[in-house]
């Protein structure tokens, strides 16, 4: 198992967190369009909570996202939507 190193972890934040509203909405666009399951999983399940939750649920993946995009250097793969049977 490789770990990622806190230096990057703490870099990606850092650059993550400096962004502008206009910065960023390409790179959510593109985290959506790579892990719609993922997108539609946290939709789903903050449903019965305020838009804030929800944003705040997409924001973390997206950062998750990022960091891990970072750390491979590579993107990642689409995570399939094994949690189908749960949301029903």
């Amino acid at each position: 198992m490789n770990i990622i190193p806190k230096e990057l972890i703490n870099s990606t934040l850092s650059k993550f967190s400096s962004y502008s509203e206009e910065e960023i909405l390409p790179d959510q666009k593109e985290f959506m369009k790579n892990q719609p399951d993922i997108v539609e999983f946290l939709l789903q399940f903050t449903d019965d909570h305020s838009d804030e939750i929800s944003r705040l649920a997409l924001h973390l993946a997206h950062l998750c996202w990022k960091v891990f995009n970072e750390a491979k250097g590579i993107p990642l793969k689409t995570i399939p939507f094994i949690l189908q049977t749960v949301i029903n």
